[in-house]
């Protein structure tokens, strides 16, 4: 049961690393979160990021998107000793000065205290919708 207890702790260390220096918009935090050859699915289907030069790269997107961002994260699942999945609400400002919320869930594969994976899950189309100020209809 130590065992367990201790891996659940080494997760929520990462995944609050990784939460701070996302909400802060902090590039050189945010890097140090992830291992060199990490991959990163955000949105999974959508984007994907292999390794520092290209995590850079989508750092400096979401730096030049918003002005204000506000990850709070909701439920938390644990799976095994390195992967952690939840839930989450983002209220964010963008550069042009228009609001968005939307919400998703991440799941994180960890590996010796860095993230090597990580797919996110939500409606990209309905967040660039809000910043883009064109109205979406619900079905």
């Amino acid at each position: 049961m130590a065992s367990s207890t201790t891996a659940r702790n080494k997760l929520a260390t990462v995944l609050e690393r990784y939460i701070a220096a996302l909400n802060a918009l902090d590039t050189d935090a945010f890097l140090t979160c992830f291992s060199m050859n990490c991959v990163v699915r955000d949105p999974y289907g959508v984007s994907i990021y292999h390794g520092g030069d290209e995590l850079r790269q989508y750092m400096q997107t979401l730096t030049q998107t918003w002005q204000r961002f506000a990850l709070t994260p909701g439920a938390t699942y644990y799976g095994g000793h390195d992967r952690v999945a939840f839930t989450w609400a983002v209220l964010a400002t963008a550069r042009n000065g228009r609001p968005a919320a939307f919400e998703g869930i991440t799941v994180l594969t960890v590996k010796q205290g860095l993230i090597d994976g990580l797919e996110s899950y939500y409606d990209a189309q309905v967040m660039f919708a809000q910043i883009q100020g064109v109205s979406q209809r619900q079905p």
